[in-house]
């Protein structure tokens, strides 16, 4: 069986198996450490806004804004800076904001 390459076959497999809660912390860890180290390699370039996908399963988790909060101080990131979104179900991505 081949591994799955995209998105719509890796993430229900990453759903099924329980493992979306740690990836989605993981991705969004990544997420931030990526946007410090860019504002450590030119630091006089304007900040970009960062847009994270997030699974229903982890946005309905009660402690997450405190997670990522912390994820975000972890890196020294601005939680304005980032923007949470998820896909729903008809296709349309809500986009909820980081407040600090």
């Amino acid at each position: 069986m081949a591994a799955p390459s995209c998105a719509g076959e890796f993430v229900p497999i990453a759903q099924e198996t329980g493992l979306i809660l740690p990836l989605g912390y993981w991705v969004f860890d990544e997420v931030c450490r990526q946007v410090a180290a860019w504002s450590l390699i030119e630091p006089s370039v304007p900040t970009l806004t960062v847009a994270v996908n997030v699974s229903a399963r982890q946005l309905a988790q009660a402690d997450l804004p405190e997670q990522l909060a912390a994820i975000a101080a972890r890196h020294g990131v601005p939680t304005d800076l980032l923007e949470i979104e998820m896909q729903g179900e008809e296709g349309g991505v809500p986009h909820l904001k980081m407040r600090g």
